[in-house]
Formats: C-alpha cells, structure tokens, sequence
C-alpha cells in the first residue's frame, strides 16, 4: 500500500516532516475547485486512511487507522512526543468515517464506525502525564 494524492482541481499543501501513508498507505483528495486540504508540520497521517474534500490536519495531529475523512479540522499542538499528551496536537485514532469534525489541540476521539457519535476525550485518558 501507498500515499495516494490527488489534487484534481483543488490544493493540498503538506507540511515539513509530516508522516504520511506508513502502516497502510494513505489517499488526500482535493478535487474540487474550491477544495483545500492542509496537512501541518509534524502532522502523522497513517494505516490506510482519507482526506476528501475540505480537511485542516494541524501540526503535530494524527489520523491513526483506515478513517474516512471529510471536512475535518484537527487543532494544532505538540508532536506524539510532547511530555504532556494534552499538549499534542488533536488525533483520530481507530476505524469509520469522520464528517465535519472540529478537534481541539489535545483531544482525541477513538471510535469503531461514526466519529461524530463517539466520546471526546483528553489525550491523558490514553496517555497518563508523566509524575
């Protein structure tokens, strides 16, 4: 499996040291004139996901697992290495479809079908603060 991207119309601008297709493969989308999709510095797009449409990855967000997306936003914020997970940046991690999600900086949402119907959580739920 591989990256995919297709900028039929549209823009997709990709930041410095994003991750991009690793575990799976990825496919970004922007085929509509008035289409963009921005993926930020830092930002880890991996294991057989998509970008369509509309879509804001902020630096240092994840998409983790075969997610389809559609006119996300994933606020900005710190790397997956950030000491204090609440500080990374926003992460949609498990499988389904996500539409019009908007994901502040240190919050994730882990779902198996419909993201909009899933918990948001702190990223310290998943990941404990170091003592």
């Amino acid at each position: 499996m591989g990256t995919r991207i297709v900028a039929g119309g549209g823009k997709i601008i990709v930041g410095r040291d994003a991750e991009i297709g690793e575990e799976g493969g990825f496919t970004i989308k922007a085929e509509c004139k008035a289409c963009v999709t921005e993926i930020g510095e830092s930002a880890r797009l991996l294991g057989g996901g998509s970008l369509t449409l509309d879509n804001t990855i902020g630096s240092g967000a994840q998409v983790l697992g075969p997610i389809r997306m559609q006119n996300c936003r994933l606020g900005a914020g710190g790397t997956y290495r950030e000491p204090d997970p609440d500080l990374r940046g926003a992460v949609l991690k498990g499988s389904g479809v996500a539409r019009n999600i908007d994901l502040a900086a240190g919050k994730v949402i882990q779902a198996f079908g419909l993201f909009a119907e899933a918990v948001v959580r702190d990223q310290s739920y998943f990941h404990p603060k170091p003592a």
